[in-house]
């Protein structure tokens, strides 16, 4: 499936703590009905569906989202490339 939009972000488990502690960087492909959450190594964290396509293209620096069980902040956008 292709890939629409491709975002820098950072990652970590979900927690209800006020000032997140983020597990690292990782890269958040948008498909046309799912993203995948990679780390910076290409491996794959995390995925879901639910969003729209509209919602994605929409995110910007600062921007969060839920992927699975882990909580993502955008950092900015990206050229989308193949997995």
């Amino acid at each position: 499936e292709e890939i629409h939009c491709c975002y820098e972000v950072l990652y970590g488990k979900m927690s209800s703590r006020r000032h997140k502690r983020w597990q690292g960087d990782g890269l958040l492909y948008c498909r046309k009905h799912s993203v995948i959450l990679l780390t910076e190594d290409g491996e794959e964290v995390a995925r879901t569906s639910g969003y729209s396509l509209k919602q994605l293209r929409e995110l910007k620096a600062g921007s969060q989202l839920k992927v699975s069980n882990y909580e993502v902040e955008v950092q900015n956008e990206r050229n989308p490339q193949k997995l």
